[in-house]
């Protein structure tokens, strides 16, 4: 795998390589993250949006949701 520029929130970049297996990047604040987002989207489908673990607003061990869907889940 290729390496990858990452930007850091508040300034700067980091540099990521590895072999095999792409990291998770988070889609929030773009840190490597382990985590996707659990709001069902439909056909059994989920968002799977990448989260790391300052971002994801988790429910349980196996339940995280993004901010959006956070939002979301709270107009319910």
């Amino acid at each position: 795998m290729p390496c990858q520029h990452v930007k850091i929130p508040g300034g700067g970049y980091a540099i990521i390589c590895g072999r095999g297996k792409r990291p998770i990047i988070c889609s929030v604040c773009h840190r490597p993250g382990s985590k996707m987002c659990d709001w069902p989207t439909g056909k059994g489908k989920t968002c799977d949006k990448p989260l790391c673990n300052a971002c994801a607003v988790s429910y349980g061990k196996e339940i995280d949701f993004c901010p959006s869907h956070q939002r979301e889940r709270m107009k319910l």
